[in-house]
């Protein structure tokens, strides 16, 4: 084996495998619902169907040359994630209703297992990759060129952690361990399955373990920047990131052990944030950052740049006052009616100035230049997320005021619905940062003085 080729597959198989990884943590996930209640012998061809279509999927951007080593790389790489939620499943089933302390319930054929779910791990990312590379003709790519490939798949693996920590709140499940790290006492990586028959327990013990998944995501996405990124302004940029998540993890921490109530809504609205700032990166360091010339002034860009401007800085209020709302109103607060008031008066602002900007972008995407397709895909996309939106915010609003109590169990249909909002409300966040950085960068080129003859 050359140096050169194992270096050439392993940014493909980096990223591959991690969002192998997180393609088996969300299937995982769904098929473990303790609503759902299936059998193993559903969820496990479940989970590896899904996990192996993916890995297809997912192979179709490797090259053919590089597919061997990049499939063996993500292989591994995803074998070495999976250990953080498969640990539930390599503990002994307690006789009563609380964990062995530490690690004293790891089985003893835990190794045994752990081996053998990895070897499944290799065999699913080394088939996927390369058959899935014989499904196209992707062309080899450098270490650099995979950067915004993974900085995606970051986000993408940001949007579950949202998700869950929405349930989280929805079902009032915050607390339903007091301590961190452990549960329960018990190592959080190897808190029983058998445990999480009761929905509170399942939620808040599978968002720590995505939390963590998250937390390796974004160290490998900055580890991944110094190693192929020469700009010093992306190195910070990604060190920033990985500093800000392990803020927010800390966050959660003391959001547990304080019961804090304050930090109950600044934990919710700094995932927002910080998952808008990590969509900026990807964009940044994306193809459609790079060098546009001098694009001719157009008043199009400049309202494109001022309606996304407006759209992003309300949907910001928008989720600190929905953040405010749902912790204050699920924590069992009293007079909060006039933030879900405000919350919803501000909609208005947030829907007509995406629609506007929406509008604008079919028009100015063709004065933009070679920013031009991605304005016109974005601003697509971001008419359909504020739409959903605007849509699943009313239903909300309804189904909250349908109740009347304090939602500690609120009904399936108004958490499914809030929680559907909430995590609408990341992509509407993160389709207004792409909009707005593109509409600035756009500008900002019709601002660049004339190239001298």
């Amino acid at each position: 084996m050359k140096t050169g080729q194992l270096k050439g597959s392993f940014a493909p198989g980096v990223t591959c495998g991690f969002a192998a990884a997180c393609i088996f943590y969300v299937a995982a996930w769904v098929t473990h619902l303790p609503a759902l209640d299936l059998q193993a012998r559903v969820a496990g061809p479940a989970i590896l169907i899904s996990w192996l279509l993916g890995a297809l999927a997912l192979g179709r951007s490797v090259a053919r040359g590089q597919a061997a080593l990049a499939g063996l790389v993500a292989g591994v790489t995803t074998s070495l994630l999976i250990l953080i939620p498969l640990g539930s499943a390599l503990v002994e089933t307690p006789e009563g209703d609380a964990p062995l302390p530490g690690t004293s319930g790891l089985a003893t054929s835990a190794v045994v297992r752990a081996g053998g779910f990895m070897a499944v791990a290799i065999v699913v990312g080394f088939i996927g990759t390369f058959v899935g590379s014989r499904l196209s003709d992707a062309p080899a790519r450098t270490g650099r060129a995979w950067l915004p490939r993974f900085a995606a798949v970051a986000c993408v693996a940001t949007v579950p952690l949202i998700a869950i920590g929405g349930i989280v709140t929805t079902t009032d499940a915050g607390m339903a361990f007091p301590d961190w790290p452990t549960s329960d006492g018990a190592n959080m990586f190897l808190y029983p399955l058998s445990l999480m028959a009761r929905p509170d327990r399942y939620f808040e013990h599978t968002h720590r373990l995505f939390g963590a998944f998250v937390g390796l995501t974004v160290l490998s996405l900055a580890l991944f920047t110094f190693a192929t990124e020469r700009a010093r302004g992306f190195r910070i940029a990604a060190a920033i990131l990985f500093v800000a998540v392990c803020v927010q993890g800390l966050m959660g921490a003391v959001r547990v052990t304080e019961d804090s109530m304050s930090l109950r809504f600044v934990h919710g609205f700094a995932a927002q944030v910080f998952f808008g700032c990590l969509v900026g990166f990807a964009v940044a360091v994306s193809g459609a950052w790079a060098p546009v010339g001098t694009l001719p002034r157009d008043p199009l860009l400049r309202r494109l740049k001022l309606f996304s401007t407006m759209a992003l800085h309300s949907c910001l209020l928008q989720h600190l006052l929905g953040a405010m709302y749902r912790h204050m109103k699920y924590g069992g607060s009293k007079g909060v009616s006039h933030i879900l008031y405000t919350h919803a008066a501000l909609a208005f602002v947030v829907f007509v100035a995406s629609i506007i900007a929406v509008i604008i972008g079919s028009s100015a995407a063709g004065v933009a230049g070679p920013l031009g397709r991605p304005i016109k895909r974005w601003t697509t996309i971001l008419g359909a997320t504020v739409s959903i939106q605007f849509l699943l915010g009313w239903g909300a609003f309804f189904a909250v005021m349908h109740d009347k109590g304090v939602l500690t169990n609120p009904a399936v249909a108004t958490a499914t619905i809030t929680t559907a909002h909430q995590a609408n409300g990341a992509l509407l966040l993160g389709s207004l940062v792409v909009v707005w950085l593109l509409s600035r960068r756009a500008w900002k080129a019709t601002s660049c003085p004339e190239p001298s003859a």
